[in-house]
């Protein structure tokens, strides 16, 4: 006998959860729409440079974009961060991060923007990746310093409207042509054609 499915969350229940995970950001004294942070390199060139041997296992990266995957494993946490050159894996961990970050970094949802900075290392299953550490040399969450570097993570916009049902190859034409930021968003090579598109005209 199948067992019933669990109810699927309305668009604003899911609004209402990230609000109210904006407001514990702000109640901690979290710029949830901090706009400084600086990286050294593209999602792409951190994950091919280290597939190649050009970055050693861990080496020190700092990248920022938006989180395309979310993958919560109680105790660690995978998500993909995307930028216009393509896609990296990061791994959170809560005996690395320390208690208190670790919970902040469980307030980011998919959508969010971000800044981290950790070290590349491979996952069991062989998948370049960026694990985050606890440094101690700033506030989580609160921008770069240039006298003590990036902290684990910058959260640089939090998104409060979750992305549409099927995000990852977004197949409804109608909504991909009526709201064409989201076929971006949910198909890289569409977006790749535009770049391709745009280079040529100019």
């Amino acid at each position: 006998m199948e067992q019933p499915s669990a109810p699927v969350p309305s668009e604003n229940s899911l609004i209402k959860e990230r609000r109210d995970k904006l407001a514990k950001l702000r109640e901690r004294g979290i710029d949830p729409f901090k706009n400084k942070f600086t990286p050294d390199r593209s999602c792409d060139d951190a994950r091919s440079k280290f597939d190649k041997g050009e970055l050693a296992e861990g080496a020190r990266v700092s990248v920022a974009g938006r989180i395309t995957a979310h993958r919560d494993m109680g105790k660690s946490i995978f998500i993909d961060v995307r930028d216009q050159s393509g896609r990296v894996q990061v791994y959170a961990q809560k005996q690395a991060l320390g208690d208190a970050q670790f919970d902040i970094f469980k307030h980011l949802d998919l959508g969010d923007f971000v800044g981290v900075t950790g070290t590349m290392f491979r996952t069991k299953t062989n998948e370049p990746s960026i694990k985050l550490g606890g440094t101690g040399d700033s506030p989580v969450g609160q921008g770069d310093s240039p006298e003590k570097g990036n902290p684990p993570f910058v959260i640089l916009a939090k998104a409060l409207r979750p992305p549409p049902a099927k995000w990852h190859g977004l197949e409804d034409t109608e909504i991909r042509y009526r709201q064409r930021y989201l076929d971006l968003m949910g198909n890289p090579e569409v977006k790749q054609t535009f770049l391709q598109r745009s280079a040529i005209v100019h």
